[in-house]
């Protein structure tokens, strides 16, 4: 019974990740974070899951009626906020969407994401040990030490797309999050993928 209930445990978290990759297209970048502590926005086309073990998890489907619905478990308190959006909170949130665009943001400690499309996020990290990231293919649950610190104040960055920058080169303005930011809110900064 213990096997059993391991090998479907094991199935449950890789048949979302199967799902990232079998939906990889041309032009196609990914974005890894690992033990995270502030702020993840991303906004793309394609496909994220992810996970946060206390915090706010605030997802914008920006292709209703699609068919590509969100999936998320584990929230306490859930309300919208908006068309198309929805606030999740808790501990020990999961999520999922696969297709689509979206915008996708998680507050809190212990967050985990992974994304596949084309997209832009905004990182902000914080306390001590804010958690790893990457944008060059490296999964930063199995290799944190491939992966970059997240950054103390927010930082804009691109992945995927057929202008993507090469190594050593600085992304490109790019499409914006939404509306701008409040009056005292600080400014993103951009660094290299």
């Amino acid at each position: 019974m213990r096997n059993a209930l391991l090998s479907l445990l094991v199935a449950a978290i890789a048949l979302p990740a199967a799902a990232l990759a079998a939906r990889a297209g041309p032009g196609d970048g990914t974005l890894s974070v690992e033990g995270g502590s502030g702020m993840v926005t991303v906004q793309a086309r394609g496909g994220v899951i992810g996970r946060v073990e206390r915090g706010t998890l605030t997802i914008t489907d920006l292709t209703p009626g699609d068919g590509n619905d969100a999936v998320v478990q584990g929230a306490l308190l859930q309300r919208p906020a908006g068309p198309g959006t929805m606030v999740y909170k808790g501990r020990n949130v999961t999520f999922r969407l696969i297709g689509g665009s979206f915008r996708v943001q998680v507050v809190g400690k212990g967050i985990s994401l992974s994304a596949v499309g084309q997209g832009i996020a905004v990182l902000d990290g914080d306390g001590p040990a804010p958690g790893v990231f990457s944008t060059a293919g490296d999964d930063c649950k199995l290799a944190p030490d491939s992966c970059r610190p997240l950054p103390p104040l927010p930082v804009r960055i691109r992945f995927g797309g057929p202008d993507r920058p090469g190594p050593g080169q600085v992304p490109g303005p790019g499409p914006g999050l939404g509306p701008g930011p409040a009056p005292n809110e600080r400014q993103p900064q951009q660094v290299q993928p």
